[in-house]
């Protein structure tokens, strides 16, 4: 071999050596570290800035806590889910508090927003200690349907002028049944046909534009075609009084499935137990809702803030809640406009119409309402 090459492999070698001699001992003489301190301080900093921020200590949520040892080092691991406000923006979380955990002295090795979740991994010399996983609290969904339309037009300002997105079940054939939907349509409000269906006790009247169980299913299809010509604009439909009606199973297929050819959808006011609104919906295809929470059956103020109180309940518990209320009820708008503040900002209400509510449910409603009428 030349003296050359031989002298170059010996350098190579020399090098090689010094390295590993130089990483040893600095792995030797490298201060030790505490790295439970040094976990409780990451902590610590991170608790600060969410509570600066009104993070509160029920949307911190510990996933995970282990030990592994190196060595004579225990070295904590932590996995924390955080739940943040549905407004807030990840990537301006991310901005803000990276640049105060890099203070601390720590390693940032992830820093990553991947499908709507902010995940942050710090530690210190190749050490993970911390697995934060930031994600958006879904928002809390109500659909509120109000009842009755078509009698009076004064009514109507009161909830229109709560400008929340409301839904709004016009009676047909009534004095103002047209020209409300008219005007509802204009202003791009979402309107149903609050159609009249037979009930089981005789002492209600459902009106002359009610169908009947004795009608045959021409005459049915026939007279709920006429309903809807005579208030434009719907895009979907509930049921006015029908308790008789809604339990039939043959004529409720007649029809849901003619609201089905509409391209409507059936909003269930569920005025019985029996009603077989679901079961046929399901077997057609049909979207469908139903009703949770009879806002205003008492009238009095108290006994509508409690029904509301029990909407959001609902809501909290299954993410979203639909409630009836009804146009002529003087409390309902003004129970509904003192709620706003604290629904929208402290428990993130969204209101939405039922069109909007039907988008991501794959399954109806199926929560029991425990009041029936007519």
């Amino acid at each position: 071999m030349p003296r050359k090459e031989k002298k170059f492999i010996l350098w190579l070698f020399l090098i090689l050596l010094g390295g590993v001699i130089f990483f040893s001992l600095r792995r030797i003489f490298l201060l030790p570290v505490d790295y439970t301190l040094l976990s409780r301080k990451i902590e610590q900093t991170v608790d600060q800035y969410l509570t600066q921020q009104g993070i509160k200590k029920e949307d911190i949520l510990l996933l995970a806590r282990r030990e592994k040892k190196i060595g004579r080092e225990i070295i904590p691991e932590i996995t924390k889910e955080i739940k943040l406000p549905s407004k807030t923006s990840l990537t301006e979380y991310k901005n803000k508090i990276l640049p105060i955990l890099k203070k601390t002295g720590v390693k940032i090795y992830r820093a990553e927003i991947k499908e709507d979740k902010f995940h942050l991994e710090i530690g210190y010399r190749k050490n993970i200690l911390f697995h934060f996983v930031f994600i958006l609290k879904p928002r809390v969904r109500i659909a509120v349907v109000i009842d009755d339309l078509g009698y009076n037009r004064k009514q109507l300002d009161a909830f229109i002028q709560l400008n929340i997105p409301l839904t709004f079940a016009i009676l047909p054939g009534e004095v103002y049944s047209q020209s409300l939907a008219k005007e509802l349509y204009s202003q791009n409000k979402e309107i149903i046909l609050h159609l009249p269906l037979e009930p089981k006790s005789r002492k209600e009247n459902p009106g002359k534009h009610a169908l009947w169980i004795r009608m045959s299913n021409n005459e049915i299809i026939e007279k709920f075609d006429k309903n809807l010509s005579i208030v434009p604009g719907v895009v979907g439909v509930n049921n006015h009084m029908g308790s008789k009606f809604t339990e039939d199973e043959k004529k409720m297929y007649i029809l849901l499935n003619e609201m089905k050819r509409k391209n409507l959808y059936f909003f269930d006011s569920y005025t019985s137990k029996k009603t077989k609104g679901e079961e046929i919906a399901k077997k057609i295809n049909l979207p469908y809702l139903q009703n949770q929470v009879f806002l205003d059956v008492k009238t009095d103020q108290a006994s509508i803030e409690k029904k509301f109180e029990e909407l959001l309940t609902l809501a909290k518990e299954n993410g979203y809640a639909i409630g009836l209320g009804h146009i002529h009820s003087k409390h309902t708008p003004e129970v509904l406009s003192a709620f706003l503040p604290r629904l929208q900002n402290e428990e993130e209400v969204e209101f939405v119409t039922l069109s909007e509510l039907l988008k991501p449910l794959k399954k109806s409603s199926t929560v029991t309402q425990k009041r029936f009428r007519h």
